[in-house]
């Protein structure tokens, strides 16, 4: 168990995440419907680190939006899955970068222990918490973890996980 304080800065379409529960942590977080999914780092710098957050539509096709550490804008990107059942699979991907250019990419998402395994054709991979009908993936290697926040009135209730492993938290932060 820990005990921390969590700053939550709007920084236009994104929100940077400080923690500090005896060490600093600083992350990138997305809204997507009621879940904010958030990309975190050791210490004041979350370079490299990136969110996605994707909602799971009847169909099974992804609804997401992403954020890049350091970038104060969003980009969206939509997914059909192409192959696969459940969350597993192919997916064919179609986003908008946040300057208005569109890109297609190509997603695999395997199981990874409690986890999901995302790669997409653009040499990115990342891990990813699946919620209900949400999926959060944190971008960004060994040094970034991941936390996916239901959205409270008075609180965030999440669950985090960290790159190269299958277990996973809880953490509660309540509104001062």
């Amino acid at each position: 168990m820990y005990r921390g304080a969590l700053e939550i800065i709007e920084h236009g379409d994104v929100y940077q995440f400080r923690w500090n529960a005896g060490n600093q942590y600083d992350g990138v977080g997305v809204v997507n419907g009621g879940v904010v999914a958030v990309a975190f780092a050791n210490g004041p710098n979350g370079t490299g680190c990136a969110v996605v957050d994707y909602n799971i539509q009847n169909d099974g096709s992804l609804v997401g939006r992403w954020g890049f550490w350091g970038k104060n804008e969003a980009g969206k990107e939509n997914a059909t899955r192409t192959s696969g059942t459940g969350l597993e699979g192919e997916y064919d991907g179609s986003g908008q970068n946040p300057n208005g250019t569109n890109y297609k990419v190509k997603i695999t998402v395997e199981p990874a222990g409690n986890l999901y395994r995302f790669v997409w054709s653009n040499n990115t991979d990342g891990v990813g918490i699946k919620q209900g009908d949400n999926v959060a993936v944190g971008i960004g290697g060994a040094r970034c973890g991941f936390v996916a926040y239901e959205i409270k009135s008075d609180s965030l209730e999440g669950t985090w996980g960290g790159y190269g492993s299958d277990r996973t938290g809880t953490e509660k932060a309540t509104k001062q």
